[in-house]
């Protein structure tokens, strides 16, 4: 731990990791609502813009483990930056794009850059961090990935009525420059002994990817396509056997490009990465299957039914007040089965109350408040009591994880939806299904919270 940082300071830079990571969440979804727009102004069909973002994620997700090389190879601080201009590049790319081909090479960049902030920041907390602060910077990482979501599709929407979805785009680069200015000069400069510079492991990074990209593409097409179809159950299958080919890589090489020492050796860290990602899943498809529902079966606008959704932001902010009282007091298993119950119930509210507003309002409120209050434990509980030399492959394993959850989330919203309407195509009327499917899948976490020790993370209290 540099312990040349004191916790004010490092508090600041917390926050400012935290801003970089909204700024690549906030990305993720706020060009969703502009599809159509973007589509129109390429001269493409909609589902190839849809495949670009697709892309921006599946790029996201396959260079994470880069990441965690980069910053061991040269640095938190050289990587983070790096990876800022990476992505005002990209996004700068987007917003002057006249054809589809720049544009999704724009998004590649995009995905890059955003690969190599989200891992390198947050390993910067965690190892700069007092086990006793750990959950105080913890929570404050983990709002973006809460706000994003809800705010990204209604301020889509906004710009894209208002003005033109290519300041989507264009709003990146003052928050880029900003922050690459207070990280260049705030952000401690490492010794790098290039004697220690561990060598990449390409063999390993190309079954990752290829595996990545067949999961995750598996995923996009039951989005997009359904589920009766063999493709995606090839990519998926193959996806699977190239995992199997990239374990055994892992057990022999001896600097693999992602270590499963965390996973294979704490079974509390196991159990805790499986129910946050079934966690993840449940809660982030909600931001979307909401405001189809209020479109669909109450007639809302697009911009009507977003601002709604505003009312699990309202739930994440009050939650943040009293994250770390409620760690510090009960820890984490029992506050983990208490919400887990609440979200269920609360997912099953919004669809019994589908007429009455005020009702749906109270229960997004619910969810926010336990949205919040279970990312912010899961992502502690993670790394709260491994050892340092663990800290960068467990950051690398999380954060994979949760950019696979996420996407299997907006998946079930299509697959649930489909199901519930006994159709291929998305049904204008919403049934009770997805949400019976998502409350289920809240309530999954329980089983894995079983396997971990009562006392687990209490180094964290």
């Amino acid at each position: 731990m540099n312990n040349s940082l004191s916790s004010n300071r490092l508090t600041g830079l917390t926050l400012l990791i935290a801003i970089a990571f909204f700024m690549e969440q906030l990305d993720s979804t706020i060009a969703v609502t502009a599809i159509n727009n973007i589509a129109d102004d390429l001269s493409v069909h909609s589902t190839t813009i849809t495949m670009a973002i697709a892309v921006y994620i599946m790029t996201l997700a396959i260079f994470l483990p880069i990441g965690g090389w980069s910053a061991k190879n040269f640095g938190c601080k050289n990587t983070f930056l790096s990876a800022i201009i990476l992505f005002t590049v990209g996004s700068l790319g987007c917003g002057f794009s006249n054809n589809i081909y720049l544009f999704i090479s724009s998004e590649i960049v995009q995905g890059v850059g955003a690969a190599l902030m989200v891992p390198v920041g947050r390993l910067f907390v965690i190892q700069n961090s007092k086990k006793s602060e750990l959950a105080k910077r913890i929570s404050i990482l983990v709002w973006p990935g809460l706000i994003a979501p809800i705010f990204g599709p209604s301020l889509g929407a906004y710009i894209t009525t208002y003005y033109s979805w290519h300041w989507i785009f264009f709003i990146n680069i003052p928050i880029a420059m900003i922050l690459f200015v207070l990280a260049w000069y705030f952000l401690p400069t490492e010794y790098i002994n290039k004697q220690s510079r561990i060598k990449l492991d390409s063999l390993g990074f190309l079954l990752s990817s290829l595996m990545l990209v067949m999961g995750l593409g598996s995923l996009d097409w039951l989005s997009n396509f359904g589920i009766n179809n063999i493709v995606p159950w090839g990519l998926l299958t193959s996806s699977v056997i190239l995992g199997v080919l990239l374990n055994h890589h892992i057990s022999k090489s001896k600097s693999p490009i992602i270590s499963l020492a965390p996973w294979n050796n704490d079974v509390n860290f196991k159990h805790t990465l499986i129910s946050g990602s079934i966690c993840r899943a449940a809660l982030s498809g909600l931001p979307i299957l909401i405001p189809l529902f209020l479109q669909s079966e109450l007639g809302l606008s697009m911009i009507e039914s977003g601002n709604i959704i505003l009312t699990m932001f309202a739930g994440n902010l009050l939650m943040k007040m009293f994250t770390t009282s409620i760690i510090t007091k009960c820890g984490f298993k029992k506050p983990l089965i208490i919400s887990s119950l609440i979200s269920a119930l609360s997912i099953l509210g919004c669809w019994y109350g589908q007429h009455n507003i005020s009702y749906i309002c109270v229960m997004l409120f619910l969810i926010g408040c336990m949205r919040s209050l279970q990312f912010s434990l899961y992502n502690t509980l993670a790394f709260s009591e491994l050892p340092k030399p663990y800290l960068n492959s467990a950051n690398v394993l999380n954060n994979l994880f949760t950019q696979i959850s996420f996407a299997m989330g907006i998946t079930l919203v299509s697959i649930f939806i489909r199901l519930g309407s006994n159709s291929d195509i998305i049904s204008s009327n919403i049934s009770i299904l997805p949400f019976l499917g998502f409350a289920s899948l809240a309530l999954l976490p329980l089983f894995f919270l079983l396997f971990i020790e009562k006392d687990y993370g209490n180094s964290v209290r």
